[in-house]
């Protein structure tokens, strides 16, 4: 469930949403009552660090005690360390906000709740913890749906389709693929809420995260969305990742897909796609701009491909070997450079002359032209091709 979900619950009616309104898309991962903290050690107060890896993020704080709400160094370092573990919102007993607490809700987007007393805290628990276990039955609802279309253990998409909407789901609109590359199966939960929040937060709410080896599929529709703010999304999972834990997720997107016939296609996009995501700046990488990777992603054999970049490269390769030397590293700089020697020179930080001596080597080792057009084709695919190798095995 979301923050704005609370103000639609007929049983919370008289919760009172006073500050933090923007972060009403905030996902909740769990109900989660502070007041237990004052009672373990009152030291607590005097070190925010000794509590602070209590909070992992997403968690609906609930705060009744006066001496947490008082004390604005407390309470500031207990509903936000930081962007990754913050509270999805705060519940204070009505009458008890502080100026001090209004200020950070609205500051920081964290949508701040007052209860009534006629709400009981047990009768608060038991509904929202309900909405959050009802909400999680529907997720792995839809991720046993997306299991058995991927692996074709499904009766018709008619059945689909219908078991989809009664989980929030249309897998009958258009819907586009991503895969996310992760190592850590332990920040795997963590993820999941980034991605919920960032899908949230551009107003779509069911979105499926289904697990894999060493990463995740996410299903979304995309009809209302854009390239832009597809790729806006899942920088924003990818920064909030890496200010956590200080390591890139890697991210492939299919093509826009209409119907689940499409899905198992859409994955193997995916999967190439990510392939080729960079670990530093294009981490999200899309199959549309792969060019001739997809073409070579269709090549169910590699041995042909490896023979041809052989055929191509290969005694430069041996060269290079033998006397520990860069003519490869020289002539795909060369290439990159769009076959201009100087500018080439100037990127490997060596004189022109030093250029042109490796050119007429490389011309001699491998009994070409480098003037010659188609020359320089084959020499291209060459490289593409040892690109492509190297990504999908690794």
């Amino acid at each position: 469930m979301i923050c704005g979900d609370i103000l639609e619950i007929e049983d919370l009616k008289e919760l009172e949403l006073v500050a933090g309104q923007k972060g009403l898309y905030r996902h909740v991962r769990w109900l989660y009552f502070a007041d237990s903290m004052r009672v373990v050690n009152d030291t607590f107060y005097e070190d925010p660090e000794k509590y602070s890896h209590w909070i992992q993020g997403g968690e609906l704080m609930v705060i009744t005690n006066e001496d947490i709400i008082q004390n604005d160094e407390f309470v500031s370092k207990l509903v936000y360390n930081s962007e990754e573990k913050c509270a999805s919102g705060i519940i204070i007993q009505k009458d008890k906000t502080t100026p001090f607490l209004m200020d950070l809700a609205n500051e920081k987007n964290i949508p701040l709740f007052e209860l009534p007393w006629t709400i009981r805290l047990i009768d608060l628990s038991q509904i929202i913890s309900t909405r959050i276990v009802n909400e999680k039955n529907i997720y792995t609802s839809l991720e046993s749906l997306l299991s058995s279309i991927l692996y074709g253990n499904y009766s018709s998409e008619e059945d689909v389709i219908k078991m989809g909407l009664i989980y929030h789901f249309d897998f009958g609109r258009e819907c586009v693929l991503a895969r996310i590359e992760i190592r850590d199966r332990e920040n795997e939960e963590y993820i999941k809420n980034l991605i919920r929040n960032a899908f949230d937060n551009q107003g779509i709410r069911y979105v499926i995260v289904l697990p894999e080896p060493d990463g995740l599929l996410v299903l979304f529709p995309s009809d209302t969305l854009d390239q832009k703010q597809i790729q806006s999304i899942f920088v924003s999972i990818g920064m909030s990742y890496w200010n956590k834990e200080k390591v890139r997720i890697q991210v492939g997107i299919s093509l826009r897909k209409n119907g689940i016939l499409q899905y198992k296609e859409a994955r193997n996009e995916a999967l190439l796609a990510v392939k080729f995501a960079d670990d530093q700046h294009q981490y999200v990488q899309w199959y549309r701009n792969l060019g001739i990777y997809k073409v070579l992603g269709c090549i169910s054999q590699t041995e042909p491909l490896y023979a041809f970049y052989q055929e191509i490269l290969g005694k430069l390769e041996v060269s290079d070997s033998v006397s520990h030397g860069n003519l490869c590293e020289t002539l795909k700089v060369y290439m990159d450079c769009n076959c201009n020697a100087l500018d080439a020179s100037k990127r490997l930080y060596i004189h022109r002359n030093t250029m042109r001596y490796r050119l007429n080597k490389i011309e001699e080792i491998l009994d070409i032209s480098l003037n010659d057009m188609h020359t320089l084709f084959l020499l291209n695919t060459a490289f593409e091709i040892k690109h492509f190798l190297t990504a999908i095995k690794s």
